[in-house]
């Protein structure tokens, strides 16, 4: 058990290994709002 957050190992191993994707997410919904509308290709980089 860690002591200041009450969560064992293996809890803070999975809330780790999910927070990449969400962090990946979160940056791409910014983009398409800076960007001012969806993109169709979000993996297409705008030159």
């Amino acid at each position: 058990m860690n002591r200041r957050t009450g969560k064992t190992e293996q809890v803070i191993k999975q809330q780790k290994q999910r927070n990449p994707k969400e962090k990946k997410k979160k940056e791409e919904e910014e983009e398409e709002e800076e960007a001012g509308r969806p993109q169709l290709f979000p993996n297409k980089k705008i030159k």
